[in-house]
């Protein structure tokens, strides 16, 4: 609270003796009213403030000169004779190694080159002159060279001519089937419909053979008497086993059996029924 105090004092008596303010050609008092008269009649000298102008705004920044171009380590004519030598173009690696420097000193030297013109880039990685020597063919090439193209060039085989496969000409009719509208493949029939009925017929023609009725009485027989020799009961693999056949074969016949109830079929056991058994049946 008192420096506050002081402070006020201080303030005051410095308005008391007056503050002269100088603004360029602008002069102002700033006082209290009883000091005032007397600072104008100039009996009291006034504390001088002279007021600095500020710049507001931005100020402009003035433009920088372009620099100099600074002198490249590598001549360009070099790069460009070592270029015009390859037609095919060249790494950065493959020009430092026949100018005979460090390829990290090509890098300002080719992007002043590319800049005016001079060298173009393909694939990111070659560099060819602007206009390049035209490349020389085959012909117009050395003895030597030519004899070791002709020697190192693998001698051109003809294929076997691969025979087309003939397609089968298909008619314009409609498969016979109700309701297909697929187009005639054979037999009056489309490919779906006619490979269902070759398949149905080929089976039936295996099913309805004498052989394959024979073939399934003669299980029948066996797996029958299998049983009968056996009480206890025998599984589908002990029983093939029994009469030396694969067990997978007999599942059908096992069945067919148990379907005419002259065998039982206890879990995975087969067993077979008595005569009278069956009779109930």
């Amino acid at each position: 609270m008192k420096s506050f105090e002081r402070l006020k004092a201080f303030f005051r008596e410095l308005l008391a003796s007056g503050i002269e303010v100088e603004a360029g050609s602008k002069k102002f008092l700033v006082a209290t009213p009883e000091a005032l008269p007397k600072l104008r009649r100039g009996e009291r000298e006034a504390l001088v403030v002279r007021a600095i102008r500020l710049a507001t705004g931005r100020r402009k920044k003035a433009k920088a000169a372009a620099p100099k171009r600074a002198p490249l380590k590598v001549p360009p004519p070099k790069i460009l004779e070592a270029l015009e030598a390859s037609p095919t173009g060249l790494r950065m690696q493959d020009i430092a190694t026949r100018i005979g420097v460090a390829w990290q000193g090509l890098i300002a030297a080719l992007r002043h080159l590319k800049r005016d013109k001079k060298v173009r880039e393909f694939n990111g990685f070659y560099f060819l002159p602007s206009h390049p020597k035209p490349v020389v063919k085959l012909a117009e090439m050395p003895a030597a060279k030519e004899a070791k193209a002709t020697a190192t060039a693998k001698p051109k085989t003809k294929k076997p001519a691969v025979k087309k496969r003939v397609k089968r000409a298909r008619g314009d009719s409609a498969c016979a089937y109700v309701g297909c509208d697929k187009p005639h493949y054979a037999k009056g029939l489309c490919n779906n419909h006619y490979n269902i009925e070759r398949r149905r017929k080929a089976a039936s023609d295996d099913f309805d053979s004498d052989t394959e009725q024979t073939r399934r009485k003669a299980y029948r027989l066996t797996i029958l008497n299998a049983l009968r020799d056996q009480k206890g009961g025998l599984t589908l693999f002990h029983l093939g086993k029994a009469i030396n056949e694969k067990w997978q074969t007999l599942r059908q016949p096992a069945n067919e059996l148990v379907r005419e109830h002259l065998v039982a079929k206890r879990g995975k056991l087969y067993l077979p029924l008595a005569e009278d058994d069956s009779a109930e049946a």
